[in-house]
């Protein structure tokens, strides 16, 4: 099992607003897709009136990844209106295998 890791950072008064097109168009994306196994959205404000958002998805497999990425499965993919919310547009994701996992899939 593979976690993908995307991070990025938005203005505080435009988080939820980003979160509800986020909801629609990032995370509606993953759902349902072969060898997907879960979203999780996190945030957290910032200095400087900004919040970070994190996004952690589980995947079977990097093949799973670069179905869902077109190929490039160590770049971020992101949706026509994101550049309108965030303070940057980060190009590069992490992956990490998970090892051991208590109570979620793979475990």
């Amino acid at each position: 099992m593979i976690l993908r890791e995307w991070r990025g950072v938005t203005p505080t008064a435009k988080r939820d607003e980003y979160l509800a097109y986020m909801e629609k168009t990032g995370i509606k994306a993953h759902t349902g897709l072969k060898g997907n196994h879960g979203v999780m959205v996190m945030t957290r404000d910032l200095p400087n009136n900004r919040s970070e958002i994190v996004i952690l998805t589980l995947w079977d497999s990097r093949e799973a990844i670069e179905a869902f990425t077109g190929g490039r499965a160590d770049r971020a993919r992101y949706h026509s209106k994101e550049q309108d919310y965030l303070v940057e547009m980060p190009t590069d994701v992490t992956h990490y295998e998970v090892q051991h996992t208590d109570g979620l899939p793979g475990g």
